[in-house]
């Protein structure tokens, strides 16, 4: 990404990716990578001339290996890049997936199925992610 021109993508697609009993997959960010260990939905920006169900399938399979079925957009919600200052827009999906074999990418260190109910015990990038996804139902 060019930070010079200012062409970091400014919308992202998160992945709320719902397993047989209900449970949605939250990954840890590496702190090594990402400067925190946070939890986060799968998924990432949008680059430029991509579709973002594209871009959601991609991130996905690059940061758990697995290939979701999109069944409908969700909420979304916005946090502030700390690289640049800038806002980004990100749209949840709900999805499905038939493989639980998660093979994580080095972006990430663990993985949980959660209940919905319980996101709030876990440290997020940013808040409206609670709200968003306590509204997706």
């Amino acid at each position: 990404y060019n930070l010079t021109n200012n062409m970091l993508p400014k919308t992202a697609v998160k992945a709320i990716i719902l397993n047989e009993d209900n449970k949605i997959l939250l990954l840890q960010r590496n702190p090594q990578i990402r400067d925190t260990d946070n939890w986060d939905l799968p998924g990432g920006l949008v680059e430029q001339d991509e579709d973002p169900e594209q871009a959601l399938r991609r991130e996905v399979r690059e940061e758990t290996n697995l290939v979701i079925h999109l069944k409908s957009k969700a909420t979304t919600w916005k946090f502030v890049r700390k690289l640049d200052n800038k806002t980004i827009q990100v749209q949840n999906y709900i999805c499905t997936t038939n493989n639980s074999n998660i093979i994580l990418s080095e972006e990430h260190v663990q993985f949980k199925w959660i209940d919905l109910k319980d996101i709030k015990d876990y440290k997020v990038k940013d808040s409206s992610l609670y709200q968003s996804l306590l509204n997706s139902k």
